[in-house]
């Protein structure tokens, strides 16, 4: 049996990206946790134990590769989803040299949401 994912981060910087993937993300089985920048996010992984962090990788006042490295110090980055409008070659390979294998470009449909938090919540079963 499929245990579901009980708390969820998004670090996203648009409200309406964030909102958005929380709507298709919202369950009554899940809290979610909503916020802008990483920094914001670390605070949130510090004090929960989160799940599954579904995050932009572009901000504009912080490089998103250190802020992937910062949160994979925290959580595992099988655990982290990236979901971006502008990806290219040299910065999917950076964030896969950090251990995330999750990336999707925007705009995201709510099937792939469930197949990605499906493939989540299979890799966290493995891990027991």
């Amino acid at each position: 049996m499929t245990q579901s994912v009980k708390q969820i981060l998004i670090i996203e910087p648009e409200a309406i990206q964030r909102y958005g993937l929380a709507v298709a993300l919202s369950r009554s089985d899940r809290e979610i946790f909503e916020v802008s920048n990483p920094s914001e996010g670390l605070d949130i992984l510090q004090k929960n134990q989160i799940d599954v962090v579904f995050t932009e990788i572009r901000f504009s006042a912080e490089d998103g590769i250190s802020a992937m490295t910062r949160l994979i110090k925290l959580i595992d980055p099988k655990r982290i989803v990236v979901i971006s409008a502008s990806l290219d070659d040299a910065l999917c390979l950076q964030i896969h040299e950090l251990g995330i294998r999750l990336i999707i470009e925007k705009p995201v449909d709510e099937k792939q949401i469930e197949t990605i938090h499906e493939i989540v919540t299979l890799s966290k079963e493995e891990r027991r």
